[in-house]
């Protein structure tokens, strides 16, 4: 008897924690170049930020930025003196233009 409740709440805690590990959204790297809409100079400077989560990153000289997020995640994208974006990261590479 005592076997079969050990192996019962074996099966159970394995059978719970399998369910829990396949909700787990998959990273993607997101690679992407923020530019001046008007210019298409690239921005350096610029704060990407992912909805519901604190982390930040910035862009490189050239503009660039990389982060790892769940495909599909809504990215914010912000720079003093440019409106504010918010784009959809559906693509591995992506190019936000910021307007003034």
């Amino acid at each position: 008897m005592k076997k079969t409740l050990v192996f019962l709440f074996v099966l159970c805690t394995s059978l719970t924690l399998l369910a829990f590990v396949n909700q787990v959204p998959d990273k993607v790297a997101i690679h992407g170049q923020v530019v001046d809409k008007l210019t298409g100079e690239p921005l350096a400077g610029a704060c990407i930020t992912t909805a519901g989560s604190s982390r930040a990153v910035y862009t490189d000289f050239d503009g660039n930025f990389t982060l790892e997020q769940a495909a599909g995640s809504t990215l914010n994208i912000s720079l003093i003196s440019y409106e504010a974006a918010q784009v959809q990261a559906n693509s591995s590479k992506l190019v936000v233009e910021l307007g003034r």
